[in-house]
């Protein structure tokens, strides 16, 4: 696929998701980003990175861990471990906003609506996940991690 035609994918696929979630007209911007806001605490920003035919999901679940910190990092690098434990996405820290980012790359080649909608759902899952472990920084790592069968939601529950 070309860039021009990596471009119009991406775009029909944040049309469709617009229309899913109902908003309509969503479109991404001239830059080829989309920006979106999970539940008033979750925000998602979809790139497209044409050159590469990859699209980007990524997005900060909190600040970088205080207090207990060696355990919650502890925790964040046993999920990461081969991406079965957090649905796929990568976890680093921004050095220079403090923030722990959350970043999953989808391959455009091929790609079906179905399987792009559920990587938004479950990336948005795994925010939650993560935002609600970072403000409990005491506590043992939750049981339902975002890799576990019970968080991952049928391709329908992407919600805004």
């Amino acid at each position: 696929m070309n860039p021009d035609e990596i471009i119009k994918g991406y775009r029909a696929l944040i049309r469709r998701l617009g229309e899913r979630i109902g908003i309509a007209g969503l479109e991404a911007s001239e830059e080829n980003r989309c920006q979106l806001v999970f539940d008033e605490i979750f925000a998602v920003t979809i790139d497209v990175v044409p050159e590469e035919g990859v699209l980007w999901l990524h997005g900060s679940p909190g600040g970088a861990p205080t207090g207990n910190a060696s355990q919650t990092y502890r925790d964040l690098l046993a999920s990461a471990l081969f991406g079965k434990k957090t649905l796929g996405v990568h976890i680093a820290l921004d050095e220079a906003s403090n923030s722990l980012i959350l970043q999953r790359d989808l391959p455009l080649h091929n790609l079906a609506y179905e399987d792009f909608e559920k990587a938004v759902t479950n990336f948005v899952n795994a925010l939650e996940h993560w935002h609600k472990r970072l403000s409990r920084p005491n506590a043992p790592n939750a049981p339902n991690a975002p890799g576990d069968s019970s968080m991952e939601a049928p391709s329908h529950a992407v919600r805004a």
